[in-house]
């Protein structure tokens, strides 16, 4: 009988790259007392070397994340597809079990999957929870969550509560909020106050912290997702940067004496390169190694820190070169100054000015993309016999080809893709990996090295 093509396309990529065998640290069990997992979105190795061609030929300085020594190639599908969610891979990078796109430590047979924020909680660790997108996004939720739709979001912010980590920093108060998007009357922030949480709401309030005296921090900065890196800083943002958060975050954890786990995802990588916005994911690409930097920092002062720095999956194939020349001019999106989603709305406000808008984000527009921009209203959200995408409007959809001809990147699909990520680890138990893993081994290579325990899954 023929088999199934999903399950011989799966059988047969295994068989491609070998025989997997989980990354272990034995050897170092127990050696670290923490652990840093930073997580960037959609980030690939494409959006890394973009993100480090800007850094040395528009800034004049290099990235902390590929120098570091200890890496792998890490395989991200999920139970269900070759290609996963962010759902399914946050599953198996926080509990080490894989999912079905779309669902949150929430196992095919309906058993929930007991996640390394449990398994720290258990040995009396603090555990963190940051993230530049909401809260209950997918991602950040499977450090803490279990529901087989991710976009139970109401629900995640209640268990959240109930889950009761020590830090948590990141966006998406409105689902916490009965003025946002709960029907049910809870104020989770003033809940989580009156459970002892210092609560802040903008960065001045962060940095102002006093660390050594708080045990739980609370800061949930924006309504829905925080700000794309390269609006916070052009548009003069209240948010704290993703470094500023790590930093006082890991200030917070470091009371505990039995030690931490944080998680810390750069969540709007991905939501760029949905976007097809190659300034926006390089910003956002600078932004994550900044905080990766501030980890690295912390574990040098802290040699019993175990770092690891990962993604989750690769988003919309993103592709150094264009057409058919041979180069990548990456200097020249140096003036672009606001995400393609921001311009998009600008646009939405005032359509009638949208090539002044365009290039007042310092998008160049050729007689080609102007005769472009005129064939639909450039506010459209849909147009007829054109597929847009993840675009907001037309004018995005246009604008966003014009900010990658301008780099000469190109993108392929507007989802996620198959393609493996690299995983990056320095400190105890970082030389177990190497070759080629699956993303479902890191979380135990991080439970053996901090001397948690990872349950096996069970119904609820």
């Amino acid at each position: 009988m023929r088999r199934p093509i999903a399950i011989a396309l799966a059988l047969s990529l295994t068989a491609s790259l070998g025989v997997l065998a989980p990354a272990t640290a034995e050897e170092h069990a127990g050696e670290a007392k923490s652990a840093i997992l930073l997580i960037g979105d959609g980030m690939s190795l494409a959006q890394v070397y973009s993100a480090q061609i800007y850094a040395e030929e528009v800034l004049g300085e290099s990235l902390v994340m590929p120098a570091i020594a200890d890496t792998a190639v890490t395989r991200t599908h999920a139970a269900d597809s070759m290609v996963t969610d962010s759902a399914a891979a946050g599953t198996a990078i926080h509990s080490g079990q894989k999912a079905n796109n779309g669902s949150i430590n929430v196992l095919p047979a309906g058993e929930w999957a007991y996640t390394i924020g449990q398994a720290a909680q258990a040995a009396d660790k603090s555990v963190g929870v940051l993230s530049t997108a909401r809260m209950t996004h997918a991602t950040p939720a499977s450090v803490y969550g279990h529901d087989a739709d991710r976009d139970a979001e109401n629900l995640f912010a209640e268990q959240l509560v109930e889950f009761l980590p020590e830090v948590v920093l990141g966006g998406g108060a409105r689902h916490f909020l009965p003025d946002g998007k709960r029907e049910d009357g809870r104020d989770l922030i003033d809940e989580l106050t009156a459970a002892g949480y210092t609560n802040v709401t903008d960065a001045g309030e962060l940095a102002a912290v006093d660390t050594e005296a708080t045990d739980y921090l609370l800061g949930l900065f924006t309504s829905s997702h925080m700000s794309y890196e390269i609006d916070r800083v052009n548009m003069d943002k209240s948010e704290p940067s993703l470094a500023e958060m790590t930093a006082v975050a890991l200030d917070v954890l470091d009371n505990d004496p039995d030690g931490f786990f944080v998680s810390i995802e750069a969540g709007r990588i991905d939501h760029a390169c949905h976007d097809h916005d190659i300034a926006g994911s390089i910003w956002d690409t600078l932004a994550f190694d900044a905080a990766v930097q501030v980890a690295l920092d912390y574990a040098a002062e802290h040699p019993e820190v175990l770092v690891i720095t990962t993604a989750d999956h690769e988003t919309a194939g993103l592709s150094l070169g264009h057409g058919t020349e041979y180069f990548m001019t990456l200097p020249n999106i140096a003036g672009v100054t606001c995400s393609m989603s921001a311009l998009s709305d600008m646009i939405s406000e005032d359509p009638g000015n949208a090539v002044a808008l365009a290039e007042g984000c310092g998008v160049v527009l050729s007689e080609d993309h102007v005769a472009m921009l005129a064939e639909h209203p450039p506010e459209a959200e849909e147009v007829e016999g054109v597929d847009i995408g993840y675009a907001y409007t037309w004018a995005h959809y246009v604008l966003a080809r014009a900010e990658a001809e301008m780099a000469g990147v190109e993108f392929g699909p507007w989802a996620h893709t198959g393609m493996p990520v690299i995983t990056y680890a320095a400190g105890p138990g970082a030389e177990a990996l190497n070759g080629t893993i699956d993303n479902t081994h890191l979380i135990q290579l991080v439970a053996d090295t901090i001397g948690v325990t990872l349950e096996a899954p069970s119904m609820p």
